[in-house]
């Protein structure tokens, strides 16, 4: 039950992520695009957050309070998950009130690096999380990881 969640939410996130790559690759931007992109990073926060209200309450906090190696892979993996929002919400912070027509290449670079780590971030914690629950990995959709 767990494992699922972890992946309905994961492949939430990934297919933002996905629909971000080739977006990022423009020139220039539209002022559509602009739009639809404003929207997307609000969807991507709100995801985020679900996410990690159910990471730490469901995942991390009952392995912390089981105590022990579970105690401390949980401990880990909630410190990690702070510091990856922290870097996203930087991020996010950085770009809130940027012309992107003017500095699109500032941000296309900046954007589609954080998209990278976040990725990295979710394959990474994915696997320890499935490790941490006893449950084997199994990839994530294929198409939703492009």
């Amino acid at each position: 039950m767990l494992a699922r969640q972890l992946d309905e939410h994961q492949q939430r996130l990934l297919a933002i992520l996905a629909w971000a790559k080739p977006m990022l690759a423009r020139t220039q931007p539209s002022d559509a695009f602009v739009a639809s992109l404003a929207d997307k990073r609000m969807e991507m926060s709100r995801l985020s957050m679900e996410y990690a209200l159910f990471k730490h309450r469901d995942i991390f906090a009952v392995a912390i309070a089981a105590g022990g190696e579970r105690g401390r892979i949980g401990l880990r993996l909630k410190t990690a998950c702070v510091a990856a929002a922290e870097e996203y919400r930087d991020f996010i912070r950085s770009a809130r009130h940027l012309d992107l027509h003017a500095r699109w290449d500032w941000y296309r670079v900046g954007a589609a690096a954080m998209a990278e780590t976040m990725k990295e971030h979710l394959a990474g914690e994915r696997a320890a999380i499935r490790d941490l629950l006893g449950v084997s990995a199994r990839p994530v959709a294929r198409a939703v990881c492009a």
